[in-house]
């Protein structure tokens, strides 16, 4: 029997729930404590003091670009989505970075920073053996879903 819509979707929910639990898992995000504290430190000006920690903002950004998603339907779709809140471990009912959170993060960071930053993801993604023979599409290659090429994404 051929799956469509609705099941299509929940196949392809599925399979991205996998990834995510283990990109998560496998991945070492302290290094991106590090390198995001120290962009934040070479700033000219940082105006923000984040209520949320880097690593849960950075996580948000991944989440963001591979589902081409706004601010605000980034926050909604954490909202709503269990297997988002894991990704970010976040506790159900303790919140969720709202979208001005999110704008302001990217504004902080910036597109450099936001670049190398996804190279070094990169860089676990290939160490991990994600890559272009994933079965499922929104894990990037070469940044083409973690950084946008307009300024007005960041």
């Amino acid at each position: 029997m051929k799956k469509t819509g609705t099941a299509n979707g929940f196949i392809r929910f599925a399979k991205m729930e996998n990834v995510l639990e283990r990109i998560n898992a496998e991945t070492n995000w302290e290094i991106f404590r590090w390198f995001i504290s120290w962009i934040r430190q070479s700033a000219e000006y940082s105006p923000w003091n984040p209520p949320w920690d880097e690593i849960t903002m950075f996580k948000t950004t991944l989440l963001q670009y591979w589902n081409d998603l706004s601010d605000r339907d980034t926050e909604h779709m954490i909202s709503d989505w269990m297997a988002f809140q894991r990704f970010l471990d976040l506790e159900p009912g303790t919140g969720v970075p709202d979208e001005n959170t999110i704008r302001l993060f990217k504004q902080e960071i910036g597109p450099d920073g936001m670049k190398k930053l996804v190279d070094l993801f990169e860089l676990q993604l290939e160490i991990l053996g994600f890559g272009e023979n994933q079965p499922i599409s929104f894990v990037p290659k070469a940044g083409k879903y973690l950084y946008p090429l307009s300024a007005n994404k960041i």
